[in-house]
């Protein structure tokens, strides 16, 4: 029997549940997390409590998997909510708690860009509303409002990106996230070629923001990953 395990780390807790191919549930774990708001308007969470969840709930579904003698495991899929933000050191050590949607700190910065900055145009070309969800104000509001987090940040990545990393080792974002993060990505189908390539017009050079780079950001979208993890799994591919 062919199992999929799907783990949707959502704002409160992380859900992990296991189905066979014919969409028969197998298991299921889930585990919650605090919601901060140390100021007016703030909403951000620990990374780590995060990451223990996926952790955890994944280890009790892939065990109940293993004691069901369902079968093997042969996809594991993540999910997480859009416009979060985090500051890594080089060593790819939070500097910043993970910054969720609910966020509101860069209003000012985000009214700054659609009034000063050509914000509709922005929009246009991202996608992405200007509002303080979006990772692009929350970047504005760490430089001009913590600028010696933003400059000691070597990357700025969201919150799968850092599960991702710490799972196998690279930083990859994909397109769904991407494409929320009010930065613009370019994607490029090269011949010969089965998945698109991606790199970054970083928008927050154009908003005033300044000093971000693109070797800052994850550029890979998709693709296969290093599995450091893959013993804690079983053999299969994954993600």
């Amino acid at each position: 029997m062919t199992v999929y395990i799907g783990v949707d780390i959502g704002t409160t807790s992380t859900k992990t549940i296991a189905y066979d191919e014919g969409g028969r549930l197998l298991a299921e774990e889930s585990e919650g997390y605090e919601l901060r708001s140390p100021h007016p308007g703030w909403a951000e969470e620990d990374p780590e409590e995060i990451l223990e969840a996926v952790l955890g709930t994944l280890s009790g579904v892939v065990e109940a998997v293993k004691a069901g003698d369902h079968g093997e495991i042969s996809g594991v899929s993540l999910s997480t909510a859009m416009h979060t933000l985090m500051g890594l050191d080089a060593d790819g050590r939070p500097l910043t708690a993970s910054i969720t949607y609910a966020d509101n700190r860069a209003m000012e910065q985000a009214n700054r860009i659609r009034e000063e900055m050509d914000g509709p145009a922005i929009h246009r070309r991202t996608g992405t509303p200007i509002h303080p969800m979006s990772p692009l104000t929350k970047l504005l509001w760490f430089r001009e409002c913590d600028a010696d987090t933003f400059d000691r940040a070597a990357r700025w990545v969201s919150l799968k990106e850092y599960v991702f990393h710490r799972l196998f080792g690279e930083y990859v974002v994909d397109h769904s996230i991407a494409s929320a993060t009010g930065l613009e990505l370019v994607i490029a189908f090269k011949r010969r070629r089965t998945r698109p390539a991606a790199c970054w017009r970083v928008e927050l050079r154009s908003s005033g923001g300044g000093g971000i780079e693109p070797r800052k950001i994850s550029t890979g979208c998709g693709g296969c990953l290093g599995m450091s993890f893959m013993g804690y799994f079983g053999p299969g591919p994954f993600f």
